[in-house]
């Protein structure tokens, strides 16, 4: 795959697999991205490429990217979107994350919302993935604790610009506590403002995926971050 289409296509009726991996574990569908050539990279996952597989840490999307082959990461972007709707509810969490963050455009930014108490685990946890995202994606990030957030930069994120791609985060409380005289509990406050948030951004049009972790957030933002290390490889 490291020449043009046609030799691409006479090595294939040779029998080379679209799946052969050189000495360094590359596959042609990563020869092709680091090149540059899209139409050898289109005509590779035509044959069955797949555009997950990872060498050393790195999808061909990031192999595209690092080499600056702006358009082959745009088309490598589109395919991978349309290949994890065709996917459904197969698709992994990474997957749906990565397919979430695809939708960037120049000029946009990420924002994590995270409904979750502010402690320095939960801050450093959050933090780590939004220079994941940051990082890889080229773009502005930027993690705010809910409801907090909803009386500043809420305001911009339903407001504003369509410019945001948003990740919502909640977690059911391990401890919660009563309020006197009502028959429900602060967490239930904060579950219905989170919930509020998410039904405006929506009703907005904004671009925003919600992720509920499991009780114990602490272990949930581990599997999270693991999760946007693999959507952002």
């Amino acid at each position: 795959a490291q020449g043009r289409l046609p030799l691409a296509r006479l090595l294939h009726e040779q029998g080379a697999s679209v799946h052969a991996c050189s000495n360094k574990g590359a596959q042609p569908i990563h020869a092709a991205c680091a090149k540059g050539h899209l139409e050898v990279a289109r005509w590779l996952h035509e044959q069955g490429a797949s555009l997950d597989v990872l060498v050393k840490g790195k999808s061909p999307r990031a192999v595209a990217r690092a080499k600056g082959h702006d358009a082959l990461v745009a088309w490598l972007g589109e395919a991978l979107k349309a290949a994890r709707a065709a996917a459904g509810a197969g698709a992994s969490v990474s997957q749906f994350i990565s397919a979430h963050l695809e939708g960037f455009t120049p000029g946009d930014y990420c924002a994590l919302l995270a409904y979750l108490d502010r402690s320095a685990t939960h801050r450093k946890a959050l933090h780590r993935m939004r220079h994941m995202v940051r990082d890889t994606y080229r773009v502005a990030t930027s993690v705010g604790f809910g409801p907090r957030f909803l009386h500043s930069t809420g305001q911009a994120f339903k407001g504003g610009t369509d410019r945001g791609i948003f990740l919502q985060i909640t977690s059911q409380d391990l401890v919660d506590v009563a309020i006197p005289g009502r028959d429900y509990t602060f967490g239930v406050i904060k579950a219905a403002q989170a919930r509020g948030d998410l039904q405006a951004l929506v009703e907005r049009g904004r671009r925003v995926l919600w992720v509920h972790l499991e009780p114990d957030a602490k272990v949930g933002l581990r599997r999270l971050e693991a999760e946007i290390g693999a959507a952002c490889s």
